[in-house]
């Protein structure tokens, strides 16, 4: 009764599911190229429609002089930014072999890297106001008196090697460069639609986001808007530390002094001549440096008009800390059996099936109910289990085979892979067994699952050669055997017959005309049936096929004896 199973050279069927339900990710890079591409044209066109918009109004938005000014240190900056590009992903490469974890691309990483470099922009935003020597590099954003999309390309000529410099600690945390600076743009993205007076409030979206009227504020040079609204994205980190204030008067824009003149040199170094006027006047000392790092009133520069304003709390970041280490934390331990599907697809594209059983069992320990750690586990143990040929090893791997599919399938009844490895894990629990009645058993049920799996996907070569090796053993039935089957079980069924498994192979080397099996599995029927010259040119086409499978040159070797024997047969028949 041998004869209801699945042979072990059939588990190739498991390298078919290597490209179905793998992890398939969009490369951030592509991503970020994809905005240096596509952005600055959009940016470009956005300034010239609001600049339009603002003439054909009379709205004043915009004035030449500080237009060209804004455009001239955006197009410096641009070529800064391309200098210092490959020094960053050095650096941040070198940051990540250090990382304190690896985490990978997932909604919920997505979410968290969100949440810190938002965080992080707040910070850094927070920074350049409350310190001299910050301040003198991004207050060149503050000098413009309009309020326009130019305006916001008018950033800080060091601002991005600093910027770079205090993402480096999500590097460390464990996500990778190209996610971190793919996040940065975005946010730096939205970031510039807040520069604009053409969009009014926002209604419900002002509590939790940063708005145009919100961002307003942030520029104002009034009094009582000083030092106001640092946030990103959200501006919930405002409200949190106390830096909000709600948009009241139409602002003025600019800095508390006005600048005496707006050329491109000073609107850069306005500042670092400041400090360094006040440093001659300042004695070698702590006072010195009080003057470049303290807040900028500190000295009576151009923020001493400003009032004091309420610092972050440290019980408040601290608290923020936290959450931000928690979160990281729960979402690296929710990502465990990612990283040990991932370690295991690897050691599978290398035929190294034990190292991926070990890591897919450890992904199960980490998550019982991982649909892809369990078709991808059940797999592998078939796989092993065709190549035992100590029945107690056989069977062992076989059961847990058909364990882990049973479980995939109570998740998801209609997955095409867990139930393919179902029916493999039955032909090897065949081969294990030395009872006839559950080799007749499982022989019904293989059927019953191969006819399930065609209605849920007709396109299934795997299905299809399944139900040909199925007709092309039950049809080699003794009559002993079938006599046996009818006492114990009613008989076998009626449409068993080598043509029936002829069709089924047929329409599985149609689906899948490179697989050596597909071959050797119709050249045997074929052999069976006395048509020995057709299988000897199945068999003559199968040898000139590429090795694809593991098992491929076994194949190949099972196909050349096979065809010996068949040229044999003809020999003889013409003698």
């Amino acid at each position: 009764m041998g004869c209801f199973t699945v042979h072990a050279e059939d588990t190739f069927i498991s390298g078919l599911l290597l490209t179905k339900g793998s992890f398939i990710r969009q490369e951030n890079i592509i991503i970020m190229e994809t905005i240096k591409v596509i952005v600055p044209p959009v940016l470009i066109g956005c300034i010239i429609l609001e600049a339009y918009l603002s003439a054909r109004e009379h709205r004043g938005l915009y004035e030449r002089k500080d237009t060209i000014t804004s455009l001239s240190v955006a197009a410096i900056n641009v070529v800064l930014n391309v200098l210092i590009k490959g020094s960053v992903y050095l650096v941040y490469s070198t940051i990540q072999e250090y990382s304190l974890f690896k985490i990978e691309e997932g909604l919920i990483s997505w979410i968290v890297l969100f949440l810190l470099t938002d965080f992080q922009s707040y910070l850094f935003h927070y920074l350049g106001h409350k310190s001299r020597f910050f301040w003198a590099m991004h207050s060149i954003h503050h000098t413009s008196h309009k309020y326009n999309f130019a305006t916001a390309i008018r950033t800080p000529l060091t601002n991005s090697g600093f910027r770079f410099a205090t993402l480096a600690p999500l590097i460390l945390l464990g996500f990778s460069p190209t996610m971190v600076l793919t996040m940065d743009a975005l946010i730096l993205i939205y970031a510039f639609f807040q520069h604009t007076e053409l969009i009014k409030k926002l209604g419900w979206v002002e509590y939790v986001f940063n708005t145009p009227s919100h961002h307003r504020v942030h520029h104002a040079s009034d009094e009582k808007y000083l030092d106001k609204n640092f946030g990103g994205v959200l501006i919930i980190w405002d409200k949190l530390f106390g830096t909000f204030k709600e948009e009241e008067e139409h602002p003025v824009y600019g800095l508390a002094k006005p600048l005496p003149t707006n050329t491109l040199f000073y609107v850069i170094f306005h500042e670092w001549i400041e400090i360094i006027k006040d440093l001659r006047k300042t004695p070698v000392g702590l006072n010195a440096v009080k003057l470049l790092f303290a807040a900028p009133g500190w000295s009576g520069s151009v923020c001493s008009a400003q009032p004091e304003q309420p610092k972050i709390g440290l019980a408040k970041f601290v608290y923020v800390v936290i959450a931000v280490l928690i979160l990281v934390s729960l979402n690296s331990h929710a990502q465990v059996e990612r990283q040990f599907l991932l370690l295991g697809i690897d050691a599978e594209k290398k035929h190294d099936e034990r190292s991926a059983l070990i890591y897919y069992k450890k992904a199960i320990q980490h998550d019982n109910d991982c649909t892809e750690a369990l078709i991808r586990c059940s797999r592998v143990l078939c796989t092993l289990a065709g190549r035992e040929y100590d029945k107690l090893r056989k069977f062992q791997k076989a059961d847990s085979a058909h364990m882990y599919a049973m479980h995939a399938i109570d998740l998801d009844p209609n997955h095409i892979e867990a139930r393919l490895n179902y029916i493999i894990s039955l032909g090897m629990l065949s081969q294990a067994s030395n009872n006839p009645s559950e080799k007749f058993r499982n022989a019904m049920r293989i059927r019953e699952e191969a006819e399930v799996l065609i209605t849920l996907d007709s396109l299934s070569g795997p299905t299809y050669y399944i139900l040909g090796k199925w007709h092309y053993e039950v049809s080699r039935l003794t009559w002993i055997e079938k006599l046996a089957c009818k006492a114990l079980f009613g008989g076998i069924p009626k449409d068993v017959s080598l043509d029936q498994s002829l069709r089924y192979y047929d329409k599985a080397i149609r689906l899948k005309p490179d697989y050596i099996l597909f071959h050797y599995g119709k050249a045997n029927a074929l052999y069976e049936g006395s048509q020995y010259n057709a299988a000897i040119e199945v068999l003559q086409h199968a040898l000139k096929l590429p090795c694809i499978e593991p098992d491929d040159k076994i194949r190949k070797s099972q196909c050349q004896q096979l065809l010996d024997e068949a040229k044999k047969n003809v020999r003889s028949k013409n003698i």
